[in-house]
């Protein structure tokens, strides 16, 4: 391999170039096929707004995940004073710098928090008995306890502490919070990195190892809570530590993935030569076998805990996705997510042999995805059958038997509940809005890509990258 000592900031093959418009018309084409796809699914397929929602948080979780990945990429490269990524790093800043387009698309949920979550349900719900109550005093409706304006969580959902953390404001507030922060994060260590370029100043890049410090701790707070906001509380009822780390562990997963592919796709187009090579993508081929392994791992762990304490408010997230259908999509979800992939990276060679191993990139992404639809489509018809109330409760008429966990009751209605969220329409609704995102998403990666050179270029660690050998 010939050595690097330096790269010219005018090579045509570091710029996305006066052609970058163009890439960006195919992805928003790309959108509105999705949005076709999508409004085809809901109106001829009748979909349901609460099945709608829920397809819309998997997309939106989906993309959320691959950019604070990559964020993670910048703040862990800057924490450790990598110099092997060097030459990665820039396609990292760009889709960590896809907060603002998240923020954008975080609006639709904020606005139909009622459809998706059952606290945020019953508090409108609520807020309609209230109103009903002053209009109509003669009605017989009791009014709520409290002043006016302030409504509570049926005594089915008052956990502790639930009634103050779970409100829209409180909710919404945060996630202003979280996105002021991921958003300051992208914007800080990709404005530092591109205004080296044109400068040269080697402070700017002990600055940004000295601000990753604190920045990681940020994102794996908000992270969390983000996990805890979108994720669990989806189920009121339900608790899970393990929650955070678990989606942790998707999105770091999600972000080397599209890092990687991002990567193969410029070079498919002339970019990058000689700057990106076999290590780089060996490297990238260990961290996404590592964090393989990982998920594995954090998923066994959390079902292996809740399995061994046996206690109904946590049994009741895997009771009410191994019944019905949902026990064969649980088992897939393991061969797919975890067993294959496994499997199919093990090999040294896998991960040089670029075809091959976007393969298993791709196969990943929908791994991704399909880990994201069995965490939120079930509460579709979960919110159905407990009714805002505890789930073991409703064990008791939707089971044959306590014994019988996989098998329903002779019930039509409840049969098509769970089988719902697995219906073609529902279905096709998912593909359709992660399509539509996702030309939004490529779109606007293109944009700020083209932004900046697609290298680092005056990075003092730039040399360390461009020889860089694996051993």
């Amino acid at each position: 391999m010939p050595s690097h000592t330096t790269l010219d900031s005018q090579d045509t093959t570091l710029h996305l170039g006066p052609a970058a418009g163009w890439r960006i018309v195919p992805c928003l084409a790309l959108a509105a096929i999705g949005a076709f796809v999508t409004f085809l699914s809901v109106f001829r397929g009748e979909v349901a707004p609460t099945l709608f929602y829920h397809a819309y948080l998997v997309a939106f979780v989906f993309y959320l995940t691959i950019t604070l990945g990559a964020l993670f990429f910048v703040l862990l490269h800057h924490l450790a004073r990598a110099g092997w990524s060097v030459t990665l790093r820039r396609l990292a800043e760009a889709l960590g710098g896809n907060v603002t387009l998240m923020a954008i698309l975080f609006v639709p949920l904020a606005i139909n928090l009622g459809e998706i979550y059952p606290w945020a349900e019953q508090k409108t719900a609520d807020a309609k008995v209230a109103a009903r109550s002053q209009s109509e005093p003669t009605a017989g409706v009791p009014a709520l306890a409290g002043s006016p304006g302030e409504f509570r969580l049926k005594p089915a959902l008052q956990h502790a502490g639930h009634d103050i953390w779970l409100t829209r404001t409180n909710f919404v507030g945060r996630f202003v919070i979280y996105f002021v922060i991921w958003g300051f994060l992208a914007w800080y260590f990709r404005g530092h990195s591109i205004l080296q370029d044109s400068t040269g100043n080697v402070g700017l890049s002990r600055r940004m190892e000295r601000f990753s410090a604190p920045g990681m701790i940020l994102w794996a707070i908000t992270i969390t809570l983000a996990a805890v906001d979108l994720i669990m509380s989806l189920n009121p009822h339900w608790s899970s530590t393990m929650i955070g780390v678990y989606l942790f562990s998707d999105a770091v997963l999600s972000g080397l993935v599209a890092i990687t592919l991002l990567a193969m796709a410029l070079q498919s187009c002339g970019l990058l030569r000689g700057v990106v090579t076999k290590e780089h993508y060996h490297d990238l081929g260990k961290l996404t076998f590592a964090f393989v392994f990982f998920w594995g791992y954090i998923a066994f762990s959390q079902y292996m805990l809740i399995w061994y304490a046996n206690m109904p408010e946590e049994t009741q997230f895997y009771m009410m996705r191994q019944i019905g259908p949902w026990a064969g999509v649980s088992l897939a979800l393991i061969a797919v997510h975890f067993v294959l992939p496994f499997l199919g990276l093990m090999s040294r060679h896998v991960k040089r042999l670029l075809p091959l191993f976007a393969v298993w990139l791709i196969w990943l992404l929908a791994a991704h995805a399909f880990d994201l639809f069995w965490l939120i489509m079930p509460n579709v018809f979960i919110h159905q059958i407990s009714a805002g109330g505890p789930l073991p409760e409703a064990f008791k008429t939707i089971l044959q038997s306590p014994q019988a966990v996989y098998q329903l009751s002779q019930d039509s209605a409840l049969t098509a509940a769970v089988n719902g969220p697995l219906q073609p329409a529902a279905i096709a609704t998912v593909v359709g809005l992660l399509i539509a995102m996702g030309g939004l998403f490529l779109a606007n990666t293109a944009w700020l890509l083209n932004g900046a050179a697609l290298v680092p270029v005056k990075d003092p660690r730039l040399n360390e990258s461009l020889n860089f050998h694996n051993t």
